[in-house]
């Protein structure tokens, strides 16, 4: 296996107090607790936690393994670890007994925003860490006393147990603050790598493989792309040609057979990826191959088992599609009937929802390849629909669609002319709050439920996941949004081909582009490319976060209206490609511009009286701007322009 990094640092009493405010903030859920014995000659080897967990030994030594980091415990030992972690326990001597505590910890839906700064800095239920503590009678004592009471029914006993958590938490990070105990940050790209390159052959859901471990899907996402420049399905599909390549170059198998072996679904998905990513097809790839080594060959009379020119009609006809099962066909009505069974095939296999699940993701500008109108074919009670064609493949969508659900970019398809039916949460401040008040929300999008969306009845649904995509496709056509790889004009042209709303799309494109260069003239005409604008949000009074260009109200500031940053946010944030970054408010001077953007929410920390806030020439000079979280949070063209207007309206004001 390959050698794993390993980031090991050291706990400070600073970073045990955030660890702590992360721990207040959460929801806790206290999932089970275990007691066995592990004998000498049967370890544990190998077990996936399900969730985090506290392990602690006793009786005996022991050897431990988290991931692939090493830990010998004495009579006495804790460790602990995040979801999906390997752990084996080895006894050294003799049988170990072991407690195991899993829990599971949730944002509250009021603090998701308020946590992402303390969580990006110090994610206390993902740590790895293993110590001796120093009073292993009060952890023994108190871990049996949380299984007795969890053993009994009762609410108030399993409340009970839920209050000695937090006992034992406390005492945790009393050891970690007072001793030399290390912790290891995992890493979560590489074990996704090995995972893959394991498994590629295999059916794999990204989506199961995100759920494995404690970052949610778009995060994990994020770090991977940085990583390896693609995509996690990138780098499988990528794997699975190589493999491809390999058969094909030292087998005589069928396509179908390499298909298969290799992990794609099926021969035609194969062909596909083959000739997105080697841009040509197995076969033209193996016949080149055979040419280069045909006088090697002892009695050269090696031959394709293909008909290579009925192929290449094969290939015309149906969109790069090949077919072994048709190689050896030379009778001229046998190919003519093969090739109307072909047919029939592929109109059965073309459902509205119907998804290519081995598609990889494509930058180009998705266009309509087709449109059908069932209605000039006799079915004049079903709605004429087109083929759209996405980063999973082709979609069947409704030619007008009326009942349309969709996750995040609400703003993008009211901005098209559309009001869903169904939406994810909106919170307070948002610039469509009223055009979708009489829509159904369906809660935060990555906890949508198929039932829920059913009930809707939803003619087209709108997905930035990939997951589901596949999940809500069996209930109506689903369109995968690719959004964190397309540029705003991209997905307005993407959404208005697939609401048939190219038109509009060309005009929102236009008008906000002329809105945004009238702001940025104003603002230059008022003297602001002599100032420098920051974005600060703060939900603590020692934790500063500082936005770069790429999230909410940064975006709107520096990559669209082309504001200036202070030294400090460039080369700290911007210049390193990071969202933002969480810094103490003894450094704060450093990063505070000549005006300041803080982000406003319910519950946000108050900074009247702080010295250091209140000490910032910005705040002195009543220069700073306060914007509703809701307002900065969606990054949809129709917020964007709102955005704008409020940047640009409320910097001119502070001048008057």
């Amino acid at each position: 296996m390959t050698d794993r990094p390993k980031m090991i640092r050291y706990y400070t009493p600073e970073m045990v107090e955030l660890a702590m405010q992360v721990w207040m903030r959460s929801a806790i859920a206290l999932i089970d607790i275990r007691k066995s014995t592990i004998e000498r000659n049967r370890p544990l080897q190998n077990y996936r936690l399900p969730t985090s967990m506290f392990i602690y030994t006793h009786g005996a030594p022991a050897s431990i393994l988290l991931n692939e980091e090493f830990y010998q415990t004495e009579r006495y030992g804790l460790c602990h670890a995040g979801k999906g972690s390997l752990i084996s326990i080895a006894p050294i001597e003799e049988d170990v007994r072991a407690f195991m505590i899993l829990y599971k910890a949730e944002a509250p839906t009021l603090y998701k925003p308020h946590l992402r700064s303390l969580v990006n800095t110090i994610n206390p239920f993902n740590q790895m860490y293993g110590f001796t503590p120093s009073n292993p009678i009060f952890f023994m004592n108190t871990i049996q006393a949380m299984l007795d009471a969890w053993s009994t029914k009762g609410n108030m006993n399993q409340f009970y147990a839920k209050t000695l958590l937090y006992q034992i938490v406390h005492y945790v990070n009393v050891e970690l603050k007072n001793g030399n105990v290390r912790y290891i940050e995992p890493d979560y790209v590489l074990w996704v790598k090995e995972y893959l390159d394991r498994h590629f052959t295999e059916p794999v859901s990204i989506q199961a493989l995100s759920d494995m471990l404690p970052l949610n899907r778009s995060v994990l996402g994020r770090l991977f792309r940085k990583r390896e420049n693609s995509s996690m399905q990138e780098y499988l599909i990528k794997k699975r040609i190589e493999a491809a390549k390999v058969c094909l170059e030292e087998t005589n198998a069928s396509i179908q057979e390499i298909a298969f072996g290799s992990g794609f679904t099926d021969e035609y998905n194969m062909i596909r990826m083959f000739k997105k990513y080697v841009h040509e097809s197995p076969g033209e790839y193996r016949r080149k191959r055979a040419m280069h080594s045909i006088n090697c060959d002892i009695d050269n009379n090696y031959h394709s088992p293909y008909n290579e020119r009925g192929l290449e009609d094969l290939v015309k006809s149906y969109r790069d599609g090949e077919f072994a099962m048709f190689g050896q066909t030379r009778n001229k009505s046998m190919l003519a009937t093969a090739v109307l069974i072909v047919m029939l095939l592929l109109s059965a296999c073309a459902p509205g929802g119907a998804i290519n699940n081995g598609e990889a993701k494509s930058q180009s500008n998705t266009q309509v390849q087709q449109i059908q109108d069932n209605q000039n074919s006799g079915q004049a009670s079903e709605k004429p629909t087109r083929i759209v064609s996405t980063t999973l493949g082709d979609v069947e969508v409704p030619l007008n669609p009326e009942r349309v659900v969709v996750q995040y970019l609400m703003g993008d398809v009211i901005s098209l002319g559309i009001v869903p039916i169904g939406i994810s949460d909106v919170y307070e401040g948002a610039a469509f709050s009223e055009s979708v008040s009489e829509a159904e929300a369906l809660g935060w999008w990555a906890d949508w439920e198929p039932e829920t969306i059913m009930a809707l009845d939803p003619d087209l649904i709108l997905v930035i996941s990939e997951e589901d995509a596949y999940k809500f496709s069996k209930i109506a056509p689903t369109v995968f949004i690719p959004q964190g790889d397309m540029t705003q004009d991209e997905r307005i042209a993407f959404l208005g081909e697939v609401l048939g709303k190219q038109e509009e799309a060309a005009e929102v494109i236009a008008t906000y582009d002329a809105n945004l260069n009238k702001a940025k003239e104003e603002l230059a005409q008022a003297g602001f490319d002599q100032y420098t604008v920051t974005v600060f949000e703060s939900t603590e009074e020692s934790i500063m976060e500082v936005h770069g260009d790429k999230y909410g109200a940064g975006g709107v500031v520096y990559a669209s209206l082309g504001l200036n940053a202070p030294e400090k946010v460039k080369t700290k944030i911007i210049d390193k490609d990071s969202y933002s970054e969480a810094v103490s408010f003894e450094v704060l001077p450093e990063y505070a511009g000549d005006f300041i953007i803080r982000n406003a929410f319910e519950g946000m920390v108050d900074l009247s009286n702080h010295k250091i806030w209140t000490a910032l020439p910005a705040v002195q000079n009543n220069r700073v701007i306060e914007m509703a979280f809701g307002l900065s949070y969606y990054s949809d063209i129709y917020s964007a322009t709102a955005q704008v207007e409020f940047v640009k309206d409320s910097l001119l004001r502070t001048l008057e």
